[in-house]
């Protein structure tokens, strides 16, 4: 019904002037993101780094080499949740958050005093609907599907930050990147899911294991 994209939060100003993915390798600049072990928004955030420095999986040692300096020189362990992450950065811990479009959305509309910034390539989040064996039996389920697929549940997601599957009229676009990559570029959740995040060999989770020890 929706997806959103994986941006970058700053603080007001953009004191270290971040813009795009290889400025978050600055000496001394510490990322705030949450565990990618334990939380999606997590894979869906170094996900991107992944992408971007590997032009969608299209140079994988690139991506990997980023991801390498990445995590084990400027991500800030400890968040292990979304909220963690964000409480955290706000309470003054790390120079840039790395969250989706529609959670930034919501801090910069809650007051919080930071920037969005827009990466020139990032990652597509899709947020998949399905209707369970149980609730193919009950007509209120078949109709919430039905209303987050209509044009009035397309604006409602639009009007929280999360961009439409099939915008309606009316509802103001989101802003293009100049590459936007989704998993099926990076080989599908098949492949990924291994590669990346298996606890005991995956790419990422390693990295963060080696981090802790």
């Amino acid at each position: 019904p929706c997806s959103s994209v994986v941006t970058m939060v700053v603080r007001a100003g953009n004191p270290r002037a971040v813009h795009d993915w290889p400025d978050l390798l600055q000496p001394g600049l510490e990322v705030v993101t949450p565990s990618p072990v334990n939380v999606g928004a997590g894979r869906w955030a170094l996900l991107a780094a992944y992408a971007a420095a590997s032009n969608g999986n299209q140079d994988p040692e690139a991506g990997k080499q980023f991801l390498r300096r990445l995590i084990l020189e400027h991500v800030a362990l400890g968040p292990t949740t979304v909220q963690q992450a964000r409480d955290d950065f706000l309470d003054g811990r790390g120079d840039v958050l790395l969250l989706s479009e529609a959670a930034t959305l919501q801090l910069i509309g809650g007051g919080a005093d930071v920037e969005q910034v827009r990466p020139a390539q990032t990652l597509r989040m899709d947020f998949p609907l399905a209707v369970t064996t149980i609730g193919l039996q009950k007509p209120a389920a078949r109709r919430v599907v039905e209303l987050v697929l209509s044009p009035a549940g397309q604006r409602l997601w639009a009007e929280a930050g999360f961009r439409p599957t099939d915008p309606a009229p009316g509802i103001e676009q989101f802003p293009a990147p100049e590459r936007l990559w989704t998993i099926a570029d990076l080989g599908g959740w098949g492949v990924i899911g291994p590669r990346f995040f298996n606890r005991k060999s995956g790419f990422i989770t390693g990295l963060f294991i080696d981090a802790t020890q």
